[in-house]
């Protein structure tokens, strides 16, 4: 099985001092950075809805972006609450190891990247309405080469990314493919809700249970109980496992 993540909007500096590799769809990503370099940062303000100093950060990282450098880990450089509890920094050699085979991470510039793949600071979240050629946006840009991607490696996918990014598989998904939501919910006024800060927060723990236990399997992810989250029988089905906190 293989679990998916979104990336994160804030990237940190990483001194890495062992190998990266070359992220599989680096192709695609030079036609992506090519369609960025053509735009004002005024433009990159207004198509990724962000403050001007934002756009002008943008544009300063797609015009100095040279992606034959190594680039440091992915897993190891976004740095949203996902990443902070992931925690690459503390991983084992046999853990990294386990990441590798075990977690990806989805993203509107990189398509879909493994642990160790090297990537430079950017800004471009999947929902953002780039149009690249023929193609209106991202999602058709990408169309259905990271469903492809995945399912080429396992037939079952662990879901812990949000839907901006979970959708560019799920509307590919057919009969005999296994896509396993997880979702993490607070009891709150006597209501199950989804709080973002504390599911982006599990999110992360559980990709970290899951490079910590070599040879897991989606039933496996019920014993899953760090910040309080409990697995809910009631409300999980064979595609959607439920935890609950409260």
């Amino acid at each position: 099985m293989i679990a998916i993540l979104s990336p994160a909007k804030n990237m940190r500096e990483v001194h890495w001092q062992g190998e990266t590799q070359k992220p599989t769809f680096a192709g695609e990503s030079a036609v992506l950075l090519g369609a960025l370099r053509q735009m004002m940062p005024w433009e990159l303000e207004a198509l990724m809805k962000v403050s001007s100093s934002l756009g002008e950060k943008a544009h300063y990282a797609f015009a100095h972006m040279d992606l034959s450098e190594p680039g440091t880990p992915a897993i190891a450089t976004y740095d949203g609450l996902v990443f902070k509890h992931f925690d690459a920094d503390s991983l084992s050699p046999k853990a990294w190891e386990m990441a590798e085979a075990s977690l990806r991470i989805l993203s509107g510039f990189y398509g879909v990247l493994r642990p160790q793949d090297g990537i430079m600071p950017y800004r471009l979240e999947m929902g953002t309405k780039l149009s690249v050629g023929e193609h209106k946006d991202l999602y058709a840009f990408w169309g259905r080469s990271l469903h492809d991607a995945l399912y080429s490696q396992s037939d079952t996918i662990i879901n812990l990314a949000s839907e901006e990014y979970a959708k560019t598989i799920r509307r590919y998904l057919t009969p005999e493919e296994h896509f396993i939501d997880v979702e993490f919910k607070i009891i709150k006024a006597g209501k199950m809700q989804t709080i973002t800060t504390y599911a982006k927060m599990a999110r992360g723990r559980m990709a970290r249970f899951i490079v910590e236990n070599p040879g897991i399997e989606p039933e496996d992810l019920k014993a899953f109980d760090a910040l309080g989250f409990r697995y809910d029988t009631s409300h999980s089905t064979n595609q959607k496992i439920v935890f609950v906190q409260g």
